[in-house]
């Protein structure tokens, strides 16, 4: 608990730093509320026409916004995201400790709270951090489940750090003296091993260790990287004929216990998947983390997620319409890139072996290196076939990271005085550095596009008059006045036939290209509500009839300041 501690306190605290952003809500939350407080068939109903990969989602946040009732919905939709960011701190945190020692897992948990990327998400009314969390956690399990398989148990990796964060390892000690936690311990008889790697002389006692035991020696179970310290491992310990085996309290089979290990997280992952089905790319990241001794346990796991989330994907996919608008960002990419470029240069001044240098972390880094490098790098590979990256999509990428960081920066304050200071100071600089974007993060003109709601609805009310017609270009713009109904009542949408909530969809059905067309032809006025850049967005022909009708047949009045949407008033010539 205190190795997560400082990790959770920071994220939890950043995370309700300016949460209400002066009453703004954004675009992607906008749909969670409206699809959350339709009813559980209008829901279902919804969800076969679109949103289906947020499916689950939405029916959480529906239970939420039922026991709330009239509490405010931005906390209800945001306080989630904080609670479940959070947890994902406590989870980055503890596989820091299991890998790499207490403090390397409280470095790791704080640099995770500080990433601006996690700042943001923990106030997004959305499923990331929530997925975040879990994938986090089944990274926990996953551990867990690789010691309790036997994987790692026999390495002797320079790992197995102690409370104060040094690390112990080959120690050999001298008869009577206690042993630290090292993996492999090879022990005389009457000897009793704890946690790992020395090997001891008759008379030592040293508390849980795989240990490998001469007749009559006893070893408590262990591998320091499945378990936390002070708890018994899942492991089954390698004993020679006549060794005995004294857990530490009641302990179930062996057998049983790596089940339920590998069964949690295959519960976890599936949730993850079901929250958002992009989560299944971190099995990429564990595949190349799992040793052979575990893989037949984790491909069954793998294999079983797979299954389970196929029937959603196959729905989803019938609504990659939804999608369409990804193109190749080459800034996101570009940064991303820049990322995984750092955690490898992290990961390679930990795999580093030199004379003042403490031993290095090499399971930390086989853990964290893949889950930020592999899910990144296997999206980025489909976009010659459709691009699908989007940071957020893959943003439990950050806690490998967040891993490799801390990591580096435990081993640095390990090692000499000089090494700590540049440790120091390094983390010093990079919190100054990151003061003014956690700021901006917190600016209500903030977020993809620049997208607010509400002052969005607040400048389409103003661009027009009652009476006057109003169309979205593209549809799913009509989502910005949603939220707000009132904020443009007297205003006309003319180029809608169904509402949202009668045709069961986010943003309602529209009138056909010919019917829009004669429509539009017919107004005096209107308020149009489109992309900052002013174009149509996507193949519909109906897009590029409203924009084709403004052309020709109206002409531009003003533009109404937004930071997101264009909102412009055209009318007919004389009549602005």
């Amino acid at each position: 608990m205190s190795t997560a501690l400082p990790g959770v306190v920071l994220t939890l605290g950043l995370g309700l730093w300016g949460i209400r952003r002066d009453g703004t809500l954004w675009l992607d939350e906008m749909a969670t509320y409206e699809a959350s407080r339709r009813g559980i068939g209008e829901l279902w109903l919804t969800l076969g026409n679109v949103d289906a990969v947020h499916g689950l989602y939405y029916l959480l946040m529906h239970v939420l916004f039922a026991l709330t009732g009239d509490a405010d919905p931005l906390l209800v939709l945001r306080i989630p995201s904080v609670l479940a960011m959070g947890a994902a701190a406590a989870g980055v945190a503890l596989l820091g400790r299991r890998l790499a020692g207490v403090r390397a897992g409280a470095c790791a948990g704080v640099v995770f709270a500080l990433i601006p990327s996690v700042q943001r998400f923990a106030q997004e009314g959305r499923s990331y951090a929530a997925v975040c969390a879990l994938v986090v956690w089944a990274t926990c399990a996953l551990v867990d489940g690789v010691g309790a398989s036997g994987g790692w148990a026999s390495q002797v990796d320079g790992v197995g750090a102690s409370e104060g964060g040094s690390p112990r390892v080959g120690t050999v000690t001298a008869p009577g003296s206690p042993t630290p936690e090292v993996d492999d311990a090879v022990t005389a008889p009457g000897n009793r091993t704890p946690q790992a790697g020395a090997m001891t002389a008759p008379g030592n006692r040293t508390p849980q260790a795989d240990a490998v035991t001469e007749p009559g020696s006893r070893t408590p179970q262990a591998d320091l990287m499945a378990t936390p310290r002070g708890r018994a491992s899942q492991a089954d310990p390698m004993t020679t004929p006549g060794s005995r085996t004294s857990p530490v309290g009641p302990v179930a089979p062996p057998g049983s216990r790596t089940r339920r290990v590998w069964l949690r997280y295959g519960v976890l992952m599936l949730v993850a998947c079901l929250l958002h089905e992009f989560a299944v790319f971190a099995l990429a990241g564990h595949a190349l983390m799992v040793p052979r001794a575990a893989r037949w346990r984790w491909i069954v796991a793998a294999v079983a997620v797979c299954a389970a989330l196929a029937p959603l994907a196959m729905v989803s996919r019938r609504q990659q319409a939804q999608v369409a608008w990804l193109r190749f960002d080459s800034d996101m990419y570009a940064q991303t890139l820049v990322v995984c470029l750092l955690g490898a240069v992290c990961a390679v001044l930990l795999g580093r072996r030199a004379h003042g240098w403490a031993e290095p972390p090499t399971r930390l880094v086989r853990a964290a290196l893949p889950l930020l490098v592999a899910p990144i790098a296997l999206l980025m590979l489909l976009t010659p076939l459709k691009p699908l990256f989007v940071d957020r999509y893959v943003l439990y990428c950050w806690c490998g990271l967040a891993l490799l960081v801390g990591g580096l920066i435990d081993r640095l304050l390990r090692g000499r005085a000089w090494h700590g200071a540049v440790a120091v100071v390094a983390a010093v600089t990079a919190v100054a550095a990151l003061i003014p974007q956690s700021q901006h993060l917190r600016n209500a003109a903030h977020r993809s596009g620049n997208a607010d709601a509400t002052a969005t609805a607040r400048a389409v009310r103003e661009a027009g008059r009652p009476g006057d017609a109003v169309v979205y270009l593209p549809r799913h713009h009509r989502g910005w006045v949603l939220p707000t109904p009132g904020a443009v009542a007297g205003l006309r949408d003319i180029a809608l036939d169904s509402g949202p909530d009668a045709s069961h969809t986010l943003y309602g059905v529209e009138a056909s290209a010919r019917v829009l067309r004669d429509r539009m032809a017919a107004e005096p006025r209107i308020v149009l509500v489109t992309d900052p850049s002013g174009r149509a967005a996507g193949s519909d022909g109906r897009e590029a009839v409203k924009l084709s009708v403004i052309k020709s047949r109206f002409e531009k009045c003003r533009t109404v300041p937004n930071h997101g949407p264009r909102v412009t008033l055209y009318a007919r010539p004389g009549r602005c």
